[in-house]
């Protein structure tokens, strides 16, 4: 993410011609909607691994089972990167 960001910073810099105010808005309005999703997606998914009161160990570890099983794996994994920022800047 890190480098898709700099990239994407690179690129707007150049765009506006050193003209960093600018450069910086047109960085912030393209990225923050993708962070803010990105943000929540990790919140949502956090929820399966982290433990409150109300939810119960046993049931935690069959679904995180369940996730990494051989016939849900590919679908447990498709969140993690599944789009590059750079394809959302061209």
């Amino acid at each position: 993410m890190a480098m898709g960001d700099a990239y994407v910073i690179a690129r707007e810099l150049e765009r506006y011609a050193g003209d960093y105010q600018r450069a910086f808005q047109s960085y912030e309005t393209f990225l923050k909607p993708i962070i803010i999703s990105k943000q929540d997606s990790a919140a949502r998914f956090s929820k399966i691994f982290v433990p409150t009161a109300r939810s119960r160990m046993w049931l935690r570890r069959l679904v995180i089972r369940l996730v990494f099983s051989r016939l849900l794996i590919g679908f447990g994994l498709s969140g993690f990167g599944s789009k590059s920022v750079l394809e959302r800047y061209h």
